[in-house]
C-alpha cells in the first residue's frame, strides 16, 4: 500500500502497451490507483486476463485493472492527478488531437516516449502546463496483451516546472522505479535519443541484433556515424549530452570523435552495446516484425534529418536508414532485400554519402 508520507495519486494511462503495463502495474502494486484507455478490441483481454510484470525485482500481477475503451469513460472514473502517455510516438498526433476537445478535464501529461517532437504535438494542443517531459532506460519487453517483462531496470528521468513533479517522482521512487530530475528537457530528450539511434534502425533492416551489429566493424562505423550527425546537429542547436539513469552518456561525445583511435574506440562501443541490448532485437525490429503499417523511425532517424536540414546541415546516413526502414515499412521493398545482406545495406549506405 501507498506509504501514509506520501498522497494516494491517480493515474490516467493512455495505452497498455510494455510501458503502460511497466508503470502501470508498478504504480498500482505501490497502492496508487490507475486507470486505462486502450483500444476498444483490447479491452475485454486485458479485463479478463489482468496485468502481469515480471522482473528481478518484482513479480506483479494485476487480476482485474480498470481498462476503458474512451476518454468519456475513463473521465467519469476521475478526478487524478496526472496522466501517462504510453503510445507510440507516431500514434501522439492522432491520439492528442482525439483528446483535444476534453483537455480542460485532463491532468497533466507524463511523456515518456521515445524520439523527439511527441511533446510538442501535446504542448500544442494543451499547452506547457501540462506536459511532463520524461525519458525512460528501463527495457521492457511485452510477451503478449497485458504481459511484459523488464529486461534491464535502469530508470526514468523527468524534467519540467509542474508544481506536481516533487511528489511524481516520489511516487515513482516509491514505486521502485528510480526516477532522477534532469533539469534541461531538451538535452535530456536528445540524450535518449542518441541511446536508441544506437543499432535500432540497422537491425529492423538487417534483422541482425545488436550485439551482432556492434561487433561487426563495416556496420560498427554507420553507427558511430550515425550518432555523429546527431552530436553535430546538438552543438548546431547549442544542445549538450546528459547522463541518463544508469548511462553516463557524457562522455560519448568525446568517444566517437574521429580522432579517436578505433582501437579504444570500440571495445567500450561493443560492451555498451552488448550489455545494453545484446541478442534482444530493439523496438524498430520488433515493430517490423510484427507487421506494423508505422515505425517510430520517424521520431528517431527521422528527426535527426530533418533538425538537420533545418540548420543547414545533412544527415546522409541518417537519412539512408530512415529511406530504407521507411520503404520498407510501407511494402515499396521487400524485407528480404536486406535481410541479414550487409553488402546491400553498405551499398545503399554508401550512395547516399
Amino acid at each position: 500500500m501507498a506509504q501514509r508520507s506520501l498522497p494516494k495519486f491517480r493515474f490516467l494511462c493512455f495505452g497498455v502497451g510494455a510501458q503502460g503495463i511497466y508503470l502501470g502495474a508498478n504504480l498500482q502494486e505501490a497502492g496508487h490507483d490507475v486507470v486505462f484507455v486502450d483500444r476498444p478490441e483490447n479491452v475485454s483481454v486485458l479485463t479478463r486476463k489482468g496485468l502481469e510484470l515480471k522482473s528481478d525485482r518484482v513479480d506483479i500481477r494485476i487480476h482485474h485493472p480498470t481498462v476503458v475503451a474512451t476518454i468519456e469513460e475513463a473521465l467519469t472514473q476521475g478526478p487524478y492527478e496526472a496522466a501517462i502517455f504510453a503510445v507510440k510516438g507516431y500514434d501522439t498526433a492522432r491520439v492528442s488531437k482525439y483528446l483535444a476537445s476534453y483537455q480542460v478535464a485532463l491532468p497533466a501529461f507524463i511523456c515518456l516516449q521515445n524520439g523527439i517532437g511527441n511533446e510538442a504535438h501535446l504542448v500544442h494542443v494543451f499547452g506547457p502546463e501540462k506536459v511532463i517531459p520524461g525519458v525512460m532506460t528501463t527495457s521492457i519487453r511485452r510477451i503478449e496483451p497485458g504481459k511484459a517483462i523488464v529486461l534491464h531496470e535502469r530508470g526514468i528521468g523527468l524534467s519540467g516546472r509542474h508544481s506536481l513533479i516533487s511528489a511524481i517522482m516520489a511516487v515513482f521512487n516509491q514505486a521502485g522505479m528510480n526516477a532522477n530530475y534532469i533539469r534541461n528537457a531538451a538535452n535530456m530528450k536528445w540524450s535518449k535519443l542518441l541511446l536508441n539511434l544506437m543499432t535500432n534502425a540497422s537491425a529492423a533492416i538487417l534483422q541482425m541484433t545488436p550485439e551482432e551489429i556492434i561487433r561487426d566493424a563495416e556496420l560498427r562505423e554507420i553507427e558511430v556515424e550515425a550518432v555523429r550527425e546527431a552530436l553535430a546537429v546538438m552543438q548546431a542547436q547549442n544542445l549538450r549530452l546528459v547522463n541518463l539513469p544508469a548511462y553516463p552518456l557524457k562522455w560519448l561525445q568525446y568517444l566517437v570523435r574521429e580522432e579517436v583511435p578505433a582501437s579504444l574506440r570500440d571495445p567500450i562501443l561493443i560492451k555498451m552495446v552488448s550489455n545494453s541490448w545484446g541478442n534482444d532485437l530493439p523496438i524498430l525490429a520488433e515493430d517490423l516484425t510484427s507487421g506494423k503499417p508505422q515505425s517510430e523511425v520517424e521520431q528517431l532517424n527521422g528527426e535527426v534529418v530533418r533538425h538537420a536540414l533545418q540548420s543547414g546541415m545533412r544527415a546522409s546516413v541518417n537519412q539512408a536508414l530512415y529511406d530504407m526502414l521507411t520503404a520498407i515499412v510501407h511494402g515499396a521493398i521487400p524485407i528480404e532485400q536486406y535481410y541479414k545482406n550487409k553488402q546491400a545495406y553498405l551499398a545503399t549506405i554508401h550512395k547516399y554519402r
